[in-house]
């Protein structure tokens, strides 16, 4: 008798299985090479391409006695296909999860390392990155999920995205070995106002602030220029002036100098307008315009008529009205 055969009769494409018997002395064959191949005497079978072959078991006979023979199929299943998905995740929703399929379950572990690649998305910035991590599928399944933690964070910076890398298969290859995150920020487009403010005549200078009301990804450019209103040239120095708000920041001053007369005069307001150059803003909540009030820092005048000795024969007499000090404005 040939005995009676076991062993594993599914293997993957060149990966290996053992056939074996109870009854020893025998020796090993293949039905087709093609498919599998078999050491005559170990049993060890060899996957070659996808198909089922069947393997004999022959123990010659002795004393006349014809040769016994008993067989066993294997089942050799060909290398599948490794795939990942795409995945858009909104910025404050934890965990992007990404799928790495096979094209068809096989009787073999699958495994495959996974790292992470910026693109607009920077790691450790936007998300964590993986590094040269080793994922498996076990066989008889056909996926694996591979997570991607996002950060969150308070900049305003439109949608970013980064890449997922699959490579150094074993026992599959790679179709599509690139999944594509997406991450969608989750933070308003700021808004940019210029600030009101007052300052006294004599202070020299007045900082003017350019505000955004959240920080983003990007520089914000703006160009600043002072406009005359109550107040004319005589009372501040005219500005042009580029400014920039840095990726981040949230504001940065406008720096004008102010002229301090002896006039009394009233409160004199110029404009400081502004115009976006480069950056993102929500131009409909935004406020390109401030207004500085000078405020004056000389007293009002006082009057004084004064009193004058003339000789009798001089024909007319002088009387000094005087002001205190100057005015803006005449006096009547």
């Amino acid at each position: 008798v040939a005995g009676t055969l076991s062993g594993t009769q599914n293997v993957c494409v060149g990966l290996t299985t053992t056939f074996s018997s109870t009854q020893t002395g025998g020796t090993w064959s293949s039905s087709s090479t093609s498919i599998a191949t078999i050491n005559a005497s170990t049993g060890v079978i060899t996957g070659v391409s996808a198909g089922t072959a069947t393997m004999t078991y022959t123990v010659v006979g002795t004393g006349g006695c014809p040769n016994a023979t008993a067989t066993r199929d294997v089942t050799v299943t060909a290398i599948p296909t490794l795939s990942i998905n795409d995945n858009t995740i909104i910025e404050q929703n934890g965990n992007a999860t990404f799928t790495v399929s096979l094209s068809s379950a096989v009787p073999c572990d699958v495994s495959f390392t996974v790292n992470t690649a910026n693109n607009t998305a920077i790691s450790m910035l936007d998300y964590t990155s993986i590094v040269n991590a080793n994922f498996i599928i076990p066989a008889g399944s056909t996926s694996v999920i591979v997570n991607v933690p996002i950060l969150d964070d308070l900049l305003f910076e439109g949608s970013e995205n980064y890449f997922v890398n699959l490579s150094s298969p074993i026992n599959a290859t790679i179709l599509d070995g690139q999944g594509l995150g997406t991450i969608i920020d989750n933070e308003g487009t700021p808004s940019v106002i210029i600030g009101d403010v007052s300052v006294n005549e004599g202070d020299g200078t007045v900082s003017v602030p350019v505000t955004l009301s959240g920080p983003s990804s990007v520089d914000t450019v703006i160009d600043i220029v002072t406009t005359t209103g109550t107040a004319g040239t005589s009372d501040y120095t005219t500005t042009t002036i580029q400014v920039t708000i840095p990726a981040g920041s949230l504001s940065v001053n406008v720096v004008i100098p102010i002229t301090d007369d002896l006039l009394d005069e009233p409160n004199e307001t110029f404009t400081v307008d502004g115009t976006l150059v480069s950056g993102t803003i929500d131009a409909t909540n935004s406020d390109f315009q401030g207004e500085v009030t000078i405020v004056d820092n000389d007293g009002t005048p006082t009057v004084t008529i004064g009193d004058v000795s003339v000789n009798e024969g001089d024909g007319t007499v002088s009387v000094p009205v005087t002001l205190s000090g100057p005015s803006s404005v005449d006096t009547v």
